[in-house]
């Protein structure tokens, strides 16, 4: 099975809106991002394509398609 590799990216309009970034730890090579994309304004799929997830203080974006995310909705709500 050819699972697909999923990329996302983090706009954050403020420094401050980054909260933690951890590249490795004592706990082994994991990388972590928080932030804080405060009052969300919006959730919508671009050209079906991308997953936009739009705050006021930021946009989250997922390589997810609409078909995708209705597969795992419907995985998540079977189990």
């Amino acid at each position: 099975m050819n699972m697909k590799k999923h990329t996302f990216s983090v706009s954050l309009e403020k420094e401050n809106g980054l909260k933690n970034l951890c590249i490795g730890s004592e706990f082994g090579p994991k990388v972590e991002i928080e932030g804080n994309l405060r009052t969300l304004k919006a959730i919508n799929f671009v050209e079906n394509a991308i997953l936009e997830i739009k705050g006021s203080g930021g946009i989250l974006r997922i390589d997810l398609d609409r078909e995708a995310f209705e597969k795992l909705k419907l995985k998540e709500g079977g189990e």
